[in-house]
């Protein structure tokens, strides 16, 4: 009877720990799903090839979220890591962090529209590209002056400037 009163306890008290384990995930999770206090949408570019790191810490610092940690576990637990569609993101007041990543994996990346002046350089088209739209402007000078690249496109001069 001893034995069986003891037994009695220890699972008892398993039990309360499971669920007050539980209870705390539960109020862990709804608190970073909560909407955000913020008075304007915020946007973030997500390049190609942006490991879940580099995209929790731009959210992060976007202040679209709230802990990064919880970002790349729930990414990483559900599989959606490897769904992240680059692109433009509009992320609206009052967003919580399951819709947050329901827009990153559905691919849900608004139009980024760019103006190229006439009679610009190379480099200060390059400069605005980059500022617009994050890419690599040293990059993108080197393809448009590659000679292979250019002859892929039947353009019979030394760039693509003019």
């Amino acid at each position: 009877m001893f034995s069986y009163q003891t037994n009695k306890r220890k699972l008892l008290w398993i039990i309360s720990i499971v669920t007050l384990l539980l209870l705390i995930l539960c109020f862990y999770l709804r608190i970073f799903s909560l909407p955000l206090v913020s008075s304007e949408p915020v946007s973030v570019i997500i390049n190609k090839g942006d490991s879940i790191q580099k995209v929790a810490l731009q959210l992060k610092e976007a202040k679209v979220i709230t802990s990064s940690t919880l970002f790349i576990l729930l990414c990483n637990v559900f599989n959606w890591d490897r769904k992240i569609h680059a692109g433009k993101y509009d992320f609206p007041e009052g967003i919580s962090i399951f819709k947050i990543i329901g827009q990153l994996t559905r691919g849900g990346a608004t139009a980024i529209n760019v103006v190229i002046p006439e009679g610009l350089t190379l480099k200060q088209i390059a400069g605005i590209l980059q500022k617009e739209i994050n890419i690599d402007s040293v990059l993108f000078v080197q393809i448009c002056r590659d000679k292979s690249f250019l002859d892929s496109l039947n353009i019979k001069a030394n760039s693509l400037e003019g």
